[in-house]
């Protein structure tokens, strides 16, 4: 039978983990640049419509980001619950046969 399946739970929940960490560490820089752009707009380019459209863009760039920060979280918990589900069938299917 050609494929099949080779899982290494550990793998998959450290790549879970460190998904997890990738959104946080995004998070911080997310946060960062939003303080630098206020600082900016309100001191640094200020003009009557320009800063005004360049706030408008960043708002939604960091919209877009959230949403993208989002979907990692669930991918990494998609991996934690594959792994224990792969887990707990692999232990079941051992048991059934007297394992």
């Amino acid at each position: 039978m050609a494929g099949g399946l080779n899982v290494t739970y550990a793998d998959m929940h450290d790549a879970a983990g460190k998904l997890s960490g990738y959104e946080q560490q995004t998070q911080d820089t997310l946060k960062q640049a939003q303080a630098l752009v206020q600082n900016l707009i309100h001191s640094g380019f200020v003009t009557d419509s320009a800063s005004k459209a360049f706030d408008d863009a960043y708002s939604r760039f960091t919209s877009s980001a959230q949403q993208l920060m989002a979907s990692m979280n669930d991918m990494g918990s998609y991996l934690n619950s594959a792994a224990q589900t792969m887990q707990e069938t692999d232990q079941k299917l051992a048991q059934g046969l007297g394992g």
